[in-house]
């Protein structure tokens, strides 16, 4: 079973990488966004489906008319959100990019898609 791109993935033996984001798929492998910098190339077999059932996913058409809301909180967001592996904060002119995510993140803030 392939993944598909912007899937959130773990890699089987590497937990210092953390959450990653499958960026393409190739016949054996993923190249795998890994920080928030470095792309690499991964065996299907190590990459590990991170469960996201508790993370609330939105389009970034749903996000847009959030952003021009003048108060994000009640939103549920504060501005920031989950794209890729990133945590994200758009300010207007674009995206601020925070860290890479953690499991709490995925619990706190909306993943635009």
């Amino acid at each position: 079973m392939d993944l598909e791109p912007n899937t959130l993935v773990t890699i089987q033996g590497k937990p210092h990488y953390g959450i990653c984001c499958i960026a393409k798929i190739f016949k054996n492998q993923y190249n795998v966004n890994i920080g928030t910098q470095d792309v690499q190339k991964i065996n299907k077999k190590k990459c590990i489906p991170v469960d996201i059932t508790n993370c609330k996913t939105i389009t970034f058409q749903q996000f847009k008319h959030t952003i021009l809301d003048a108060n994000p909180k009640k939103q549920g967001h504060d501005g920031f959100v989950i794209v890729g592996n990133e945590l994200m904060k758009y300010v207007g002119i674009g995206w601020i990019t925070q860290r890479v995510i953690n499991y709490n993140d995925l619990k706190k803030y909306p993943r635009v898609i």
